[in-house]
């Protein structure tokens, strides 16, 4: 009888450790979802404040990059590149499209070091 309390137990911590896991990730994704709802909207900016933005999302990539949340920052590589789609403001678009590929770039180097690590550990 021992033997059988003592498995239960040690199921019902495995699917609490499941349970708070799926919770974890329910929660990512939600986090996510609110990111991109926030980022479909547009806005009448000045060039400045457009720069900035594009800044704040080079930022956000990189730390999301360095806080182990791959998805988010691919997340914000896929918008930053379909900024380069919208060409409804002409004038900014030059300065844009240095600022979206330096980003693109930056997410294509963090990505290569990332493979070339995983590659080095298996040798």
């Amino acid at each position: 009888m021992l033997q059988i309390s003592k498995k239960s137990k040690n199921f019902s911590v495995m699917v609490k450790a499941q349970s708070t896991a799926v919770d974890k990730v329910q929660h990512r994704l939600e986090q996510l979802d609110c990111f991109e709802e926030g980022s479909q909207r547009k806005l009448d900016l000045s060039q400045g404040e457009y720069v900035g933005r594009i800044e704040q999302l080079n930022k956000e990539l990189i730390s999301a990059w360095h806080s182990e949340q791959r998805v988010k920052a691919l997340k914000i590589a896929i918008q930053c590149a379909k900024l380069l789609a919208d060409t409804d403001v002409l004038q900014f678009y030059p300065s844009k499209f240095v600022l979206v590929t330096d980003i693109l770039d930056t997410f294509g180097k963090l990505v290569y070091e990332r493979l070339r690590m995983k590659a080095d550990y298996y040798k």
